[in-house]
């Protein structure tokens, strides 16, 4: 989104307000409603550098909910493993 115009952003906030349905609610499931969404960046490589810094710690409570619900997205579809994923 950083490289889009700003015609573009309104756009795609527009579009996503009209077809807010479509996305689901703040609910513990992050999903999306039987929809399969392609979001394609148009940056071209090379792309700015990953910050220098160390990931924070998570909390073991956290991370197991993180897992369990990650499990879950993957069980109905939403998530898929990433077959191309150049080494991020």
């Amino acid at each position: 989104m950083a490289h889009a115009k700003k015609n573009q952003k309104r756009r795609l906030s527009y579009l996503s307000y009209q077809h807010k349905e479509a996305f689901a609610s703040d609910r513990a499931t992050l999903s999306l409603k039987q929809q399969e969404v392609d979001i394609f960046s148009n940056a071209d490589r090379p792309y700015a550098p990953l910050p220098r810094r160390l990931a924070y710690p998570i909390n073991l409570k956290s991370c197991e909910s993180l897992r369990i619900n990650i499990i879950k997205l993957y069980k109905v579809k939403v998530l898929e493993k990433s077959l191309n994923h150049d080494g991020i």
